[in-house]
C-alpha cells in the first residue's frame, strides 16, 4: 500500500459511521473496519 492509499483507507474509517447501515450488516461492516486497521498498521511497520 502507498502512503496515498493509508490516507484513503483512513478517510473510510472516519467518514462511515456503523449507524448508517442496517444492524444485520453492522458486525460484516466491524470485521472489515479490523481488516483494514490490520492491514494499515502491516503497512505503516514496513515503512518505518
Amino acid at each position: 500500500m502507498t502512503y496515498k492509499e493509508n490516507g484513503q483507507v483512513m478517510y473510510f474509517l472516519k467518514t462511515n459511521s456503523s449507524s448508517l447501515l442496517p444492524e444485520t450488516e453492522h458486525i460484516t461492516f466491524l470485521m472489515q473496519k479490523v481488516q483494514a486497521a490490520r492491514t494499515l498498521s502491516m503497512s505503516l511497520k514496513l515503512v518505518i
